[in-house]
């Protein structure tokens, strides 16, 4: 798939077309993921916010995500100045190297990082991911990271979160709303059980 060919495919995706147009894209591979990445590079075009104009470029990336994993994954290793965009665009996939991918950014050493792999697990009921999401609300040094993994944690109201919601209130000093974000979604797990 030539430049010219990506570049005409990432302007409609962009412009809201249709799935078989993410399809072409995610089939141009790494190839069209490095398009959409350079064109966040360029810049908005005159005319257009910045912060619509990335949004436009991550939906693409999530679009050629959901299709197929794989490129944004190649991009992710080739490419980690872009990483905040390209975990974001894998972000709720279910994939095996997705999942790992976003698990294993957990861990970096940015929490703007660690907060995106957050999200993008946030609905992920996975006992591994369970896991991980209870040891970065309890244990991360970023209150940002902490309170994104208390909110998905809390969102899932089943007895696989109730010991890690009760360490959390057990062990940490609290932000305004983190008690009660946990309680609450204590009493709900209660509830239902």
């Amino acid at each position: 798939m030539k430049e010219r060919q990506i570049e005409q495919l990432r302007r409609r995706v962009a412009e809201g077309g249709d799935e078989g147009d993410a399809r072409a894209l995610a089939a141009g591979g790494a190839e069209a993921v490095g398009a959409v990445l350079r064109a966040s590079e360029r810049g908005a075009p005159e005319g257009r916010d910045f912060r619509d104009w990335e949004g436009d470029l991550g939906q693409i990336l999530a679009r050629i995500a959901e299709v197929d994993p794989t490129p944004i994954l190649a991009e992710l290793e080739a490419r980690p100045e872009h990483a905040r965009k390209l975990l974001w665009a894998l972000g709720g996939s279910e994939h095996e190297r997705a999942v790992a991918a976003l698990l294993e950014a957990l861990s970096h050493r940015k929490a703007e990082i660690r907060w995106v792999a957050v999200h993008g697990l946030a609905k992920n009921r996975a006992r591994p991911v369970v896991t991980a999401l209870a040891d970065r609300m309890v244990n991360d040094r970023s209150t940002k990271v902490r309170f994104a993994a208390l909110e998905a944690l809390s969102s899932f109201e089943d007895l696989s979160v109730l010991g890690p919601l009760e360490e959390f209130l057990d062990r940490r000093a609290h932000l305004a709303g983190e008690v009660r974000i946990a309680s609450k979604a204590i009493e709900r797990i209660l509830r239902k059980t």
